[in-house]
């Protein structure tokens, strides 16, 4: 193959890599529960937990990739979504620290609201 059809395969797999991970945050986010971030949930071992992390490993692993320079696509959005999805040591340190800041929380919880789902619910003391 040429050099342009190279150049059209990857403009093409960008704007699909940036369509698909903005879809699947947006999804993830509205679809999680308002008290996701401060509920503590045990862990139940099964195939949706093991499908659930390989999952979101291999989200993670993606968006590690597409942050390479030169990569195309949303790396950063991508690894928040594995994120959101795996069982991660230190995810909700991770979160709470991304929703305290006000463009990050008033961005998603505007999403949450325009699909009728209420504002997460943050810790007490932690400001929006």
């Amino acid at each position: 193959m040429d050099r342009a059809t190279w150049l059209t395969i990857g403009i093409v797999a960008g704007v699909a890599s940036i369509v698909l991970t903005t879809l699947v945050t947006a999804i993830l986010l509205v679809r999680l529960p308002s008290d996701f971030i401060v509920a503590h949930r045990p862990v139940k071992f099964g195939p949706y937990f093991l499908m659930r992390n390989l999952l979101g490993w291999l989200l993670i692993l993606v968006g590690i990739v597409l942050s390479i320079p030169g990569v195309p696509g949303q790396g950063l959005l991508t690894i928040f979504c594995g994120l959101l999805i795996a069982d991660v040591p230190g995810k909700r340190r991770m979160l709470f620290w991304l929703l305290r800041r006000p463009a990050v929380a008033g961005a998603v919880n505007r999403l949450r609201h325009k699909f009728g789902r209420p504002p997460f619910t943050l810790p007490e003391g932690m400001h929006r």
